[in-house]
Formats: structure tokens, C-alpha cells, sequence
């Protein structure tokens, strides 16, 4: 967990309050937050790999195919084994972020209630950077999600 504060000093009470806050928050539109999650997953962490490497792959065959026809061009066939490992690379990314936001769901979806105590287990499963402003506190959730909290 990152804490981004530019010369200021705050109380370790005010930072879990304000973590408190912004996971209550978070637990107080769970059904708004769940479904932008889930859109998320879909959109944004799923997005177009599958149509890129599929297309990476075509090209690649092709490639192969006339190169062992006409034995050149090996660069072009390099630049695609290329960037097919750079989509795979992407996509593993992708899969990390995707699991953070599941995790996300299931902590909202399995949360009986909000939460009334600070708690570093919960921070530490929730929160990924905190960054400290004069007139506010951002809490980064590790699905994304930041939420602002008056300081």
C-alpha cells in the first residue's frame, strides 16, 4: 500500500478514519460499485485481446507460411512473435486487475454490515495507495475505485 503526502503530516487516526470512510462508502452503494465493477471486468479488462491475438496469430501463420514459401521476411515474423508476447503480457495484466475487482464484489457482496472499528486485515485487503491532499484524503481501492474523503 503506497501513501502519497507531500510534506504533511497527518494523524494515523485521521488516515483510518478515513480508510473506514471510504470502505463504508464503498459498502453504502455496493449495488452501484458491484455493477461498475462487473462492467469494468468486462470492458476494460477484457476489452479486444482475444480479437488482437487472434489477429496477431493469423498474421503470424501467414507469415510462416510464406516464408517457407519464399524463405524471407523473417524480421516481419520476429515483430509479430513480438507483439503477440507483448498482448499475452497485456493480458496477464489484465487478469491481475480482473481479480482484484472480484475480490472487490466478494468483499462487498459477503460484508454482513458496515464496518464501525479500523482494521488493518480490511486495509490491507482493500486499499492500494492513499494519497493526502490539504482539503482531502483519496483512497485508492485495489479494484480501481477512489474515493474522497474530507480531511
Amino acid at each position: 500500500m503506497d501513501f502519497d503526502c507531500p510534506a504533511r503530516t497527518v494523524k494515523e487516526e485521521v488516515l483510518q478514519g478515513a480508510v473506514l470512510t471510504a470502505v463504508n462508502d464503498a459498502y453504502a452503494r455496493r449495488n452501484i460499485v458491484t455493477a461498475l465493477l462487473k462492467q469494468n471486468i468486462e470492458s476494460t479488462v477484457l476489452g479486444d485481446l482475444e480479437d488482437r491475438l487472434a489477429m496477431a496469430d493469423k498474421k503470424l501463420s501467414d507469415l510462416q507460411t510464406q516464408m517457407i514459401a519464399v524463405s524471407s521476411d523473417e524480421a516481419a515474423v520476429d515483430a509479430l512473435r513480438e507483439e503477440r508476447q507483448s498482448i499475452l503480457a497485456e493480458a496477464a495484466e489484465r487478469s491481475d486487475l480482473r481479480e482484484r475487482m472480484n475480490d472487490m464484489i466478494n468483499f462487498l457482496d459477503e460484508m454482513p454490515q458496515a464496518i464501525t472499528e479500523y482494521s488493518d486485515v480490511i486495509t490491507r485487503r482493500l486499499v492500494e495507495k492513499i494519497t493526502i491532499f490539504d482539503e482531502k484524503i483519496v483512497v485508492e481501492l485495489k479494484s480501481g475505485l477512489e474515493m474522497e474523503v474530507e480531511a
